[in-house]
């Protein structure tokens, strides 16, 4: 779990240079930074503040202001990230107008928000999401009660969806380990990839993807990083048979992003690593077993998975023709 985390130190807030000769960012207005001294530092101020209406995101004078607040009011953090997450949750579903994009509207906004002060304050408010995460993630297994299922779906993929930002960016190194080490969590958010077509596998294939390309950042920590990296490869090759599944699902979109998933797992294996794994002091093991990066050979791997799924389907009377499209694509062989 998080809280077992060694601890670590946010990086240092970038301060404003009033003596700079450089020209000032631009749409100030739009963004709040005119907001100065005389802002009101409380968490909820600063909720509303980061869910403004805007067609661009922070500009750096609005980040560092950001980063200073947070730094010198560090009680703010939690109570900034418990309002969004709130914010998260309950936003109505919003359609994309005209002059903006999704982005940048209902819960979309607020997952930009949370963005923002993630990167503000990497090592608090990674910690914080992970906790209401941790908290919140429902099993992807439908209920009885289909407004109940439906509610429970929308929750899970606001907060998929919030978790893939975050391990996109790979700038802070403080907020991918507390996204890397939380191995359950992530085991939990693809728990259920084929349970109702899009809605649920789009966003828990963009997890995996950002998963898959996270391996590489890690293992730049060093030692430390081998640890964090065999969790994340472990997580990929037990969703493995579900992303080669997905490579035959009805949606092209899927079937588009499952190719993409094998083929960045693909690329893990060409990264290079030690040969013994190491725990990182202070980070929780998953409650599954770890594969040792070295031994992974992910083409056989997937090749099995696929001549699997290619027997399975054609002893039902099924197609193979979008499997084989997909190991073209990959550079896999499909014994049948």
């Amino acid at each position: 779990m998080p809280t077992s985390i060694a601890p670590l130190e946010d990086s240092a807030p970038s301060k404003p240079n009033h003596k700079s000769d450089k020209a000032p960012c631009s749409n100030e207005a739009a963004s709040g930074c005119t907001l100065g001294k005389d802002f009101s530092l409380d968490a909820s101020d600063l909720a509303n503040f980061l869910t403004m209406d805007r067609h661009i995101g922070l500009n750096c004078n609005a980040q560092i202001f950001l980063r200073s607040t947070l730094a010198e009011k560090q009680e703010l953090c939690f109570s900034v990230v418990s309002l969004l997450w709130h914010k998260l949750i309950a936003s109505p579903e919003t359609q994309p107008c005209a002059e903006s994009t999704s982005a940048q509207q209902g819960w979309r906004q607020v997952v930009d928000a949370l963005c923002n002060v993630v990167s503000a304050s990497p090592l608090k408010a990674a910690t914080a999401v992970v906790l209401q995460a941790d908290k919140d993630m429902q099993p992807w297994i439908a209920k009885d009660d289909d407004l109940g299922t439906q509610k429970m779906w929308r929750i899970n993929q606001r907060i998929v969806k919030l978790i893939v930002e975050l391990m996109r960016n790979h700038d802070s190194s403080e907020s991918l380990v507390i996204l890397a080490s939380a191995s359950d969590l992530l085991l939990r958010a693809t728990v259920g990839m084929l349970v109702d077509g899009e809605a649920c596998t789009l966003p828990q294939l963009e997890l995996l993807e950002a998963t898959a390309r996270a391996v590489h950042p890690v293992l730049q920590f060093g030692g430390s990083g081998l640890a964090l990296a065999d969790g994340l490869s472990n997580l990929l090759k037990c969703r493995l048979p579900a992303t080669v599944r997905c490579l035959c699902h009805p949606s092209a979109h899927v079937r588009t992003l499952s190719i993409s998933v094998l083929r960045d797992i693909l690329h893990t294996g060409s990264t290079r690593c030690s040969p013994k794994s190491q725990r990182m002091n202070g980070i929780h093991h998953p409650s599954y077993q770890y594969f040792n990066l070295d031994v992974i050979d992910w083409l056989a791997d997937i090749e099995k998975c696929l001549t699997w799924e290619a027997h399975t389907r054609l002893s039902n009377g099924l197609s193979i023709n979008f499997l084989d499209t997909a190991a073209k694509e990959l550079g896999c062989t499909i014994a049948v």
